[in-house]
């Protein structure tokens, strides 16, 4: 492979992987302001709306070692592809629940494909890049997703005060 066509695909890795530890996470802590809001709407207790954050990080954290290796064996970069495919689709259905049974399953299977990236962000990080710029790659990742858990809740609040809950799915959307 050609240097230029290496660094190419070193900088599409990390933008990915950026992006992707961004809006997972960022997902993940977004919704935490907007549980009233969603009772309200759906008709439901703030506890049963709970379950909407509870079951996405439940999914994530059963399913990220499976996951991991099934890419090991199926491949990192079509475990990717498919867990930011199945991320996307789920995030454009969450915009058109109306049903607090429907968003619960909708964001367990969020949760799922939310695992599928996680599993395999930094091992392409790792394979994609030589051992001395390894380091700088990964904290760059990993910034990205203490970037996502942190801005969530700020972002996610504004969104939801001014535009309303649906409005971080669709944003969320656009950022994948």
């Amino acid at each position: 492979m050609k240097e230029k066509e290496y660094d190419f695909n070193k900088k599409r890795i990390t933008r990915v992987t950026i992006v992707t530890a961004f809006m997972t996470t960022f997902m993940s802590s977004a919704l935490n302001l907007s549980i009233p809001n969603i009772g309200v709407d759906l008709n439901v207790t703030a506890g049963v709306v709970g379950w909407i954050v509870t079951i996405y990080t439940l999914s994530v954290a059963a399913f990220c070692v499976p996951m991991g290796k099934i890419a090991d064996m199926t491949g990192k970069a079509r475990m990717i592809k498919i867990g930011l495919a199945g991320f996307t689709v789920l995030t454009f259905l969450c915009t058109a629940v109306n049903s607090i049974t429907v968003f619960i399953i909708i964001r367990a299977l969020q949760g799922i494909a939310a695992s599928m990236i996680f599993a395999t962000n930094n091992p392409i990080i790792i394979e994609a890049y030589p051992p001395q710029e390894r380091g700088r790659a990964l904290g760059i990742s990993v910034a990205a997703t203490y970037v996502g858990l942190s801005a969530g809740p700020v972002v996610g609040g504004i969104i939801n005060h001014n535009l309303g809950w649906h409005f971080i799915f669709i944003i969320s959307i656009s950022g994948s």
